[in-house]
Formats: C-alpha cells, sequence, structure tokens
C-alpha cells in the first residue's frame, strides 16, 4: 500500500506581532483624530454664527481667522488619516503574503495528493484488500483510501478559501490604495486653500485699508455690477429657444446626486422666497425675484462632483471684470442627462474632460466674483439647454464673458435631486 509523505515547502509567514504592533497604532491614533475632527466641526459651528452676522471689515475678517484655524486643523486630522491608511496597506500586503504563501502550500499539499491517489487507483481496491490476509490489515487499506479521499477533499476547500480571500483582501488593498490617493489630494488642496485664505486677508486689509466704510464700498460696487450681469445674462438666455424634452432627464427625485460638501448649511434655497425677493426683485419676467440656483455655506472647503459624469470646462470671470459675474466657474455633464453649474470658486482640481464620480474633488469654494461672502453656489439644468460661450460683459465695457449659458433659463431645483434636506442644514 502507498502511503502519502508529506514535505513541506518552505512558507514564509507574516509576522503577526508586527501586524499587531500597526493595528494598535492605528487604534491609538483613531483617538485623535475624532477629538481633531470634533475641534474642525466647533469652528464649522463658529463659523455659520458669522455669517449669519451683517457683513462687516470686522466680521469678514473674524470669518478668515476662523477659516484659517479649521482648515489648519484639517490638514493634521488628513495627515494623521495618511499615516493610518499607510499603515493599513502595509497590514494588507502582509495579509496577501500569508494567503499567497498558504495557497502555495495547498498547492504543493494538493499535487501530492493527486499523486497518491494515482497510484492508489493504479491497483483497484478490492484487489489490494483481497491480497491483505489479515482482517486488520484490510481494514488498515480501506480506511487508508478513505482518509486520503477525505485529505484531499478537505485541501480543497481549505485552497478554495484562501483563494476567496485572497481576492477579497487584494480587492481592500487597492481600495486603500485609492483612498491614500485621495487623502494625498484633499491634504494638497487643503495646504492650497490655507495660503489662499492668508492671501484674502491680506487683500481684503489692503483694498479696504482696513476702513468699514471703504469695505461697503466694495460691496455696493459688487451689487452694481452684480445687476449689470445679470440684465446681460437674462437677455441673452430668453434669446436661446428651448423645448424640454423630459424624456431625456431624470424626474426630481432625492438622492439622485449626493451633497457636493461635505458639511451642508443652506444660505439661500431655490426659487422665490423672502430673501431671494430683496436680492434678485431686479430680474425681469419669469425669474423677477427668485434664486435659480442654491446656495452653500462655504469658505475655502473641498468641492466634489455629484455623480457620475464629465468635466466640461471651467473658467473664472474676475480675470476679466472682477466681482461681477461666476467668478471661478465649472460646467459638469453627467451621465444621466443633467448638468451642475459650479459658481465662486476659488480653484480647480479636476481638468477638462476629466470622469469623475461622486467623491471626486473638482475645485475648491471661494469668494470670487459677485460674492458678498464665501459660498458655493450650485445650478442643475437640462444637458441639452446648457453650452458655454462668450459674450460682451455690460460691467466692464471691451471685456468679455465667458460662462455657461443656460437656453431659455431652464433651470431645476437642485434640491429636488440632493439627498433629503434636513431642519438643519437651513440657515
Amino acid at each position: 500500500m502507498v502511503l502519502l509523505t508529506v514535505l513541506m515547502p518552505s512558507i514564509s509567514f507574516a509576522d503577526t506581532e508586527k501586524i499587531q504592533e500597526i493595528q494598535s497604532k492605528i487604534q491609538n491614533s483613531q483617538t485623535v483624530i475624532q477629538d481633531l475632527d470634533k475641534e474642525i466641526l466647533e469652528y464649522q459651528k463658529q463659523l455659520n454664527e458669522v455669517s449669519g452676522q451683517r457683513k462687516t471689515l470686522e466680521s469678514t475678517v473674524k470669518e478668515l481667522n476662523l477659516t484659517n484655524r479649521r482648515i489648519e486643523t484639517a490638514i493634521k486630522s488628513t495627515s494623521l488619516k495618511i499615516e493610518d491608511t499607510e499603515k493599513n496597506i502595509q497590514n494588507l500586503s502582509l495579509t496577501i503574503d500569508e494567503l499567497e504563501s498558504k495557497i502555495d502550500r495547498d498547492t504543493y499539499l494538493i499535487s501530492q495528493y493527486i499523486q497518491t491517489m494515482n497510484e492508489l487507483e493504479t491497483t483497484p481496491i478490492v484487489f489490494s484488500i483481497i491480497r491483505e490476509r489479515e482482517l486488520g490489515e484490510m481494514v488498515r487499506a480501506l480506511n487508508t483510501y478513505h482518509r486520503m479521499q477525505n485529505l484531499f477533499s478537505s485541501q480543497i476547500k481549505e485552497f478554495t478559501n484562501f483563494l476567496q480571500d485572497l481576492g477579497v483582501v487584494k480587492k481592500t488593498h487597492e481600495e486603500e490604495k485609492n483612498h491614500f490617493e485621495k487623502l494625498v489630494q484633499e491634504k494638497s488642496a487643503e495646504q492650497e486653500s490655507v495660503k489662499k485664505v492668508q492671501q484674502e486677508k491680506k487683500t481684503l486689509l489692503k483694498e479696504t485699508k482696513s476702513e468699514e466704510s471703504e469695505y461697503q464700498k466694495i460691496l455696493n460696487e459688487k451689487i452694481a455690477l452684480k445687476k449689470q450681469f445679470e440684465d446681460s445674462l437674462q437677455t441673452l438666455e430668453s434669446e436661446l429657444q428651448y423645448v424640454l424634452n423630459p424624456s431625456s432627464y431624470p424626474a426630481p427625485s432625492f438622492g439622485i446626486f449626493d451633497w457636493p460638501l461635505e458639511y451642508v448649511l443652506i444660505t439661500q434655497p431655490f426659487g422665490l422666497t423672502a430673501d431671494s425677493a430683496k436680492l434678485y426683485s431686479y430680474r425681469k419676467g419669469t425669474w423677477s425675484g427668485r434664486h435659480t440656483g442654491v446656495d452653500f455655506r462655504a469658505n475655502n472647503d473641498n468641492v466634489y462632483a455629484m455623480g457620475n459624469g464629465t468635466v466640461v470646462d471651467f473658467g473664472n470671470t474676475d480675470l476679466d471684470c472682477p466681482r461681477a459675474s461666476f467668478g471661478g466657474w465649472m460646467l459638469i455633464r453627467y451621465d444621466n442627462g443633467l448638468s451642475s453649474i459650479y459658481s465662486h470658486l476659488s480653484s480647480f482640481k479636476a481638468t477638462k474632460g476629466q470622469r469623475v464620480t461622486k467623491d471626486t474633488l473638482v475645485a475648491i469654494s471661494g469668494n470670487t466674483g459677485y460674492s458678498t461672502g464665501p459660498h458655493l453656489d450650485v445650478k442643475i439644468v437640462p444637458t441639452d439647454a446648457v453650452e458655454i460661450k462668450t459674450w460682451p460683459s455690460a460691467g466692464c465695457p471691451g471685456k468679455n464673458y465667458t460662462t455657461p449659458i443656460v437656453a431659455g433659463s431652464t433651470y431645476f431645483d437642485p434640491l429636488g435631486y440632493l439627498p433629503k434636506a434636513t431642519a438643519d442644514m437651513f440657515k
């Protein structure tokens, strides 16, 4: 009777103590991250309170200082998250090595079982039993055969489980690598935002000469320029005919899009409100007193795409006519037949033609264009109705704007497509 002799190949297993040590470090840093995130939320709360105050030079400077501290705290939190993700990747790599070693071992054992089974099956088991003169030997031969079958089946099962585990771990490993890259990008954006906030404060104090009267004069200039921009835009859009085709885009439904910001505070909803009636009283016709998008409280925050789509283009109207228009804008075409227009951005992270998903960092919010305070304006329109055009600026004669133009002023309420807003999300 042929018996299996197991000759184990050399296997290099991950150091269990090393994995445990790394996991312990991750747990310790999680506590620090939680404390930092609480601090960030507290700064966010203070910023929300400041945004509700009357716009003065003092309140604006206070807002910039709070923003600076909030972003610097966010950088600390993101840095720790990056370190933890690196440790997770290291642990996953060790686990992959261990699983691959186990798979190599099982591969060797299975090959040995197959070889032994083949040798056993060259002589039918009944002949092997008959040749044995002692009953005990006959039973032993039969048990050996069955044992080999069971061992082979068990090894195959273990091998299959290890393969499945390896697939899961490799997928997680890849996800962690992508998460790492996203965190690195966010940290870079946060570092850039700190510089922008500091520069904005410096510019503000220089332009106003630290005088309240100069600050209010600049606000009034913005309002005048905004009116000229709105009049020209509305006239241009009304001249472009567009016939709505409801089958080309989804009907309003909560959750079709995701929020474009991590912290959501709605400062001006869509359509006609008491505030919008005052702010946009100069508009004509259907949109008189109405807001064509939704304003979110945002001050040098990361801005994300709201779904799967493509960045059509972006630009900055301040380069041609400062304080009058969209400022930094971005047009994203989504796969569902709708497009979004982001306005008042301070910088751009996505590129023209880039494919994006709901968690893709595309820009940094700001205070560009016509903006009496840092915020993000979000507009939703049918993709078929929007295109980018260059047109003359009334506020800055001899200059041209390049912006998205929406035929027929066909704007939709973004809150009808975003997750359902709760009462605490409104200022």
